[in-house]
Parts: C-alpha cells; structure tokens; sequence
C-alpha cells in the first residue's frame, strides 16, 4: 500500500506542479479533484482516492497520465474491473511503461491467478516495489495446493533475490527431491546450512537419497523419499515422489499403494491406487492392508476385515496386519475377539512396545478385564520404552480404572511431561484431577485435549467433561 500511496502522490504532485503554474477555474477544479485524491491515499482511503482520480479525467479527457494511477487505486479498493480498465487504457498510451507488469501482477494475484501472475514476474524486467513479496505469498498458495511444476519457476527466482531465505531454499529441495533426487541433494544441503537452527529433515533426505543408490533404480529412491515425507507428514510432497516412480516405473506395486495412502490423507481418495497396486501384484500384502484401512476410514468394516485377512494370509505373522484385524473386530463389537488378536501381536513382536499399548488400550476402552490384561499389558509397554508418552498415558489410566489414584498420577504426570500435546494424555490427566476434586486443573486439562482434538472422539469426550464439570 505505501507503493501505491507514494506513486499517486509522486503523479498528483508533478500534476499540481504544472497545473497550476497556469490557473484557471478548470484547472481549479483539477487541483481540488487532485489533491482530494492525494490526502484520501495517504490516509488509505483507496475508494475516495479512487473516485476523486476518476473525477479528474471526467474535468479533463486528456489527462491520461494518471490511467496508472487509478488503476492502483482501483487495485487498493478491490476494484478489478476498473483496475484492469485503466491497465488496458494505459497500455494503449505507453505500452513500455514498465509500471504495467507492477499493476497487472497485483491484478492477477488479487483475482487468485497464481499461474498468470508468476509467469508474468518471471518474465518481466520491471523492479516493482512489493511484487516479491505477493509472488512469494503465491508460491506458498502453490505449495500448499501441491502445484510444484509452477511453484518452482517462482521459488528459483525468489532464491536468487534473497538467498538467505531457508523457508524457499527448504521447498526448492523438497520439490527436487521428489523429482530429481540426485539433484536436489546440493540444495537440501544448503537448506540444512542456512536454516539457523538446522533442517533434520534436510539431512535425513540426503542420507535416504544416497543410501537408496545401491538399488540403482531412481524409482526406488523417489519411493523411498516419498515414504520419509509421509512419516513426517509432508503430504503432497509424498504424492509427487510417488507419482514421479510411477512416471519412471509404472509397475510400481508398492509405489500405487503409497500412492493411495496419501492420496487418503489430504482427503482425496487412494481406492484406485490401491485396487492398481492389487492387480499389479496381487502377491504382495501392501495394498490389501492400505485398502483395508481406507475401507475402514469409510465405514466398511467387514469388508476391510476381508482385506486384512487376505494380508493375513500372504503374511501370517506380520504383527501390523493382526492389529488391523483386530481394530476391525472392535469396531463390529467383537471385543474379545479383538483383544486375542492384539495378544497375537504382542507375541510376534514382543520387543516393540506399540502393539502392548494398543493391547492394553483396547482392555482399558472396553474395560474388559483391566486388571488381567491392561495392566500387564501397560506394564510391559513401559518396562520396553520408559520415555514412552503413550506407554505412561496406559498404565496410568489402567491404575485410574482400578482405583489406584496415586499411582495413576505418577504415570501420567510423567507421560504428559514427555508428550504435553497428546489429547488422550491430556483427557486422561483431566479425569484423574477431576476424581481428586482438582477441578481447575482438570477443566485446563479437558480444555488442552479439545484444543488438541476439536473434531476427534478424545474432543468430543472432553467436551462433554467440560459441561459436566460446568453444570
């Protein structure tokens, strides 16, 4: 806005200058049009400003020189059909005036075309004031839509203006490691070298992207980097590496039910990459295990449970696979059929703490024999991974549930210590409170879970704990 401020005042001034060297009561009404138009954009009165302008060649046709002028008011006021007609009658004026490319950028970045108004940046030999500013808010528009084809023309000149700026430097090597990943290495280690804390990310990219070479397949690797970005949730990145494989080898069992995976996480759906990946290599356990978790996600139990057992039957030890089928057991009402199933992988992988804590979550939820199962389960959890937030948040629930409030404290004091932004840790922090009738604690805690897990089962729980606790 100071931009515009200043070029109407720069234009109106020189105007006022030569106006009124020479008087007259036309130009009177000129100068008292003009400086009406002045004093409203300094003070950010942009339609005022707009209209005042608009005054002045309606005194005088042949006032052209001020066609810019209004349409950057027009532009300040959200006024696009005046803003492109006063581009378009300036155009015809000085067609070179490279003020032009200035306006039309802001033109096309108010009217949300990100595409017309990059390429035209890009291209354009104009030096305007904010137009890197509005490019780079853009780009990140781009990113976040996963339109990286575009985003990295703009991203590769905003880097040459400032190089120092970590944020683009960071999506410049993302973008290449999920298209170029032998390219995108120098640049990940740049990002990791100019961001001031360090980019962990950065590095495990460089680290994945050269420990893949031994397959020599690039395939591999983008598949490889697409799965690193879906552990940290950097979605839509994960779907271009995983579209770049295909690209490469459209074969790619694995890489469709990726694919589909992340496709399932920004809310499109993967059904079809999963069903390819099926075709492609019906042998492998992958795509039936990823198609029945989004069977899952919409409702369809039975039918995931069909998907997991035919995982089941390509892999009958894989412990993933029996907690799917058992999640699916819970959700028909199959409780105990449920729990002997977590038991089944507790048994296949007795070293990794995750499957004893969704066994002891299961006893616990259901409140099916918490003393027998949940409580050895949690303990085990913990005893394997002590710094666990979730093995803590466990066995202290379980002692919550079998009355043991001091226990149960120590656990979850703890388990919230290490992991303050957890809902279920927080909702059950709120409850033990609650039973100690520590009702400001308990209502911080209730209000910590539905802040974390607005529109989650922990949120609405929390919620209706916060009316009871109200009432």
């Amino acid at each position: 806005m100071d931009v515009i401020r200043s070029r109407i005042g720069y234009i109106v001034f020189t105007i006022l200058a030569i106006l009124m060297l020479r008087p007259t009561p036309l130009q009177h009404g000129l100068v008292s049009m003009l400086t009406k138009a002045n004093i409203s954009a300094a003070s950010g009165k942009y339609e005022a400003a707009l209209r005042h302008l608009e005054g002045a060649t309606s005194l005088d046709n042949e006032l052209t020189s001020i066609y810019a002028d209004i349409a950057a008011a027009a532009l300040a006021s959200n006024n696009y059909a005046q803003a492109e007609k006063y581009i378009l009658l300036h155009k015809e004026i000085n067609p070179l005036d490279p003020y032009l490319d200035c306006l039309e950028i802001d033109l096309y970045s108010k009217q949300g075309d990100a595409k017309s108004a990059i390429e035209l940046w890009t291209s354009s030999a104009a030096e305007c004031q904010n137009s890197a500013i509005i490019i780079r808010e853009l780009t990140l528009q781009l990113l976040a839509q996963g339109n990286y084809h575009l985003a990295i023309e703009a991203i590769s000149d905003l880097t040459q203006l400032k190089p120092a700026d970590f944020e683009m430097q960071f999506f410049r090597s993302l973008i290449l490691a999920t298209s170029d990943p032998e390219r995108s290495l120098s640049f990940l280690r740049l990002t990791d070298e100019i961001t001031p804390a360090g980019k962990p990310l950065a590095l495990e990219l460089v680290r994945t992207i050269e420990n893949a070479r031994f397959e020599e397949s690039e395939a591999f690797t983008l598949a490889e980097v697409g799965h690193l970005l879906t552990k940290h949730g950097y979605w839509n990145y994960a779907i271009n590496a995983f579209q770049s494989a295909i690209e490469i080898e459209p074969t790619y069992a694995d890489a469709h039910a990726f694919l589909g995976l992340a496709l399932d996480e920004i809310g499109k759906s993967g059904y079809q990459s999963y069903q390819h990946a099926i075709d492609l290599a019906p042998e492998n356990s992958l795509a039936y295990i990823y198609l029945g978790i989004h069977l899952l996600r919409n409702g369809f139990p039975e039918l995931a449970l069909s998907k997991f057992e035919t995982a089941r039957e390509l892999e009958p030890r894989n412990p993933i696979i029996a907690v799917q089928i058992a999640h699916a057991y819970e959700l028909l009402g199959e409780v105990e059929i449920a729990i002997d199933t977590y038991k089944i992988a507790t048994e296949f992988a007795p070293q990794n703490s995750t499957f004893w804590v969704l066994l002891a979550q299961a006893s616990l939820n259901h409140e099916y024999n918490t003393e027998n199962i949940g409580l050895p389960a949690a303990r085990n959890a913990v005893a394997i991974s002590p710094k666990s937030g979730m093995a803590l948040d466990a066995l202290g629930y379980c002692y919550y549930l079998l009355g043991d409030f001091d226990f149960s404290d120590r656990f979850l004091t703890r388990a919230v210590e290490l992991e303050p932004l957890n809902p279920s840790i927080q909702y059950h922090i709120g409850i033990l409170r609650a039973s100690q009738d520590q009702y400001l604690d308990s209502k911080a805690a209730f209000e910590m879970a539905l802040f974390l897990d607005p529109d989650g089962s922990i949120g609405k729980m929390a919620k209706r704990a916060l009316e009871t606790i109200s009432q």
